[in-house]
């Protein structure tokens, strides 16, 4: 939502992906030109291009980058197409197959326990060249909490909460940071690379384990947690209730 995107054949038949910088038209409103609109961090294609090669670094398949390019239509970055196909392409190929699930559950276990040992001295969004914005957080409440805020003035600014829902919806979150206060801290939490967005559509699958991780450009210096919640909410839940476990279960293994 954040590019308009192209798939692109060389006349030496290598397949690329071709991406433009799109602001999104419903939030023009409420944010501020390239952002994102989770974290509010500034978007960039080389903050996308630095995002590709730490996942890469991390141990992950994530495409190459060719190479970021003015053109007349405005700026592109040209990156390598992962092999594969999504989660739910992937699944009905194979005949919905429950064990083949499993599999690539496991494999995305297998490739975020190598992810999730990164560590960065500061929670924030992680911008090209490495450096992190904002700078200095080191507990996640004073991270996020900001950020909670807001989403839900946004939520009452549209229209879907009244100025007392409002009050009473932040003021829940902010009792719940403060209690959780002390779980947050960077030492108790430490701060590891997050993608934020895991679901189906983002990676690819090839012969039973993820071949690529190509949605990375609202990467977090985070918690792990904060990935692990996608997972379940996106992806665990693919089938069943009974598959979730199963999924769960293996993922963790």
């Amino acid at each position: 939502s954040n590019h308009y995107v192209f798939s692109a054949d060389t006349l030496d038949g290598e397949r690329l992906i071709v991406k433009f910088p799109r602001v999104r038209e419903t939030e023009r409103k409420y944010q501020r030109g390239h952002r994102d609109t989770l974290f509010d961090g500034e978007l960039s294609l080389e903050r996308e291009a630095y995002l590709f090669g730490a996942v890469r670094a991390g141990g992950l398949p994530a495409p190459g980058v060719v190479g970021i390019y003015e053109t007349p239509a405005g700026p592109c970055i040209i990156v390598s197409r992962s092999p594969g196909l999504n989660l739910p392409d992937y699944m009905a190929s194979v005949g919905h197959s429950v064990s083949a699930f499993l599999n690539v559950m496991t494999g995305l276990g297998r490739d975020f326990s190598r992810l999730h040992r990164l560590r960065y001295p500061s929670f924030g969004n992680l911008m090209a060249g490495g450096s992190i914005e904002p700078c200095g957080i080191t507990n996640f409440a004073d991270r996020y909490l900001p950020i909670n805020d807001r989403l839900i003035s946004v939520c009452r600014d549209k229209g879907g909460l009244s100025d007392g829902e409002h009050t009473l919806v932040r003021n829940f979150f902010s009792d719940r940071f403060f209690a959780w206060r002390s779980r947050l801290a960077i030492d108790a939490a430490p701060a590891t690379l997050v993608i934020t967005d895991m679901h189906g559509g983002n990676f690819f699958v090839e012969n039973g384990r993820p071949s690529g991780y190509f949605d990375v450009e609202s990467a977090q210096a985070a918690p792990a947690e904060f990935e692990l919640y996608s997972f379940r909410f996106f992806v665990f839940n693919f089938y069943g209730n009974a598959e979730f476990l199963r999924a769960e279960k293996a993922f963790f293994s």
